[in-house]
């Protein structure tokens, strides 16, 4: 049985590394806004510093500012629906 690795490496890159990117800045933006939440923060602070530490991070770039904004939107939805 041969597997074709140079099929799914293809598959994988056409992808881009945008949607990798966006999909990884949701997660770890989520992530540091719940711990942030455990350690006591409100929702709203958790979120907004998570934002801020975000944008610093990736030298205040306008497309990352859009996506962790609304990020953080989601977040705060999420929580006030009950699902985080």
């Amino acid at each position: 049985m041969r597997l074709d690795f140079s099929a799914s490496f293809a598959s994988r890159r056409s992808r881009g590394k945008e949607g990798l990117r966006q999909t990884r800045l949701g997660q770890v933006s989520i992530a540091r806004a719940k711990g942030l939440v455990k350690r006591g923060f409100k929702p709203k602070d958790a979120a907004d510093i998570t934002a801020r530490e975000i944008m610093f991070e990736n030298h205040d770039d306008p497309d990352i500012a859009r996506k962790v904004q609304i990020e953080a939107q989601g977040f705060l939805r999420r929580v006030k629906e009950g699902l985080i």
